[in-house]
């Protein structure tokens, strides 16, 4: 997936329940939250997913906002972010 936003993510989820598997996110852009994925709120799971060279404010690849998020088996490689290069966490619920 490749994607460039001033606002938005390549992937943007606000809800009940989110799993992303085996995936790939390369070089995708947002001005402010999360590059590949921005998680707004709800259980979300992220494995077995690559993140190459995606940049944002927050969260080169992911930034989470709240909710719960479980990162397992994923590389992440040349993330950027002025906080949190690869994954920017907000919420104390988070584990990897």
């Amino acid at each position: 997936m490749n994607a460039f936003d001033e606002f938005q993510s390549a992937v943007y989820i606000y809800g009940e329940y989110a799993q992303i598997d085996n995936c790939r996110f390369i070089n995708n852009r947002s001005q402010y939250r999360g590059g590949a994925v921005m998680i707004e709120s709800g259980f979300t799971t992220i494995t077995n997913s690559v993140f190459i060279d995606n940049q944002s404010g927050q969260g080169g690849a992911i930034s989470h906002f709240s909710g719960q998020l479980e990162i397992t088996g994923c590389t992440f490689v040349g993330n950027t972010a002025q906080e949190g290069g690869g994954v920017h966490l907000e919420s104390p619920y988070d584990s990897m």
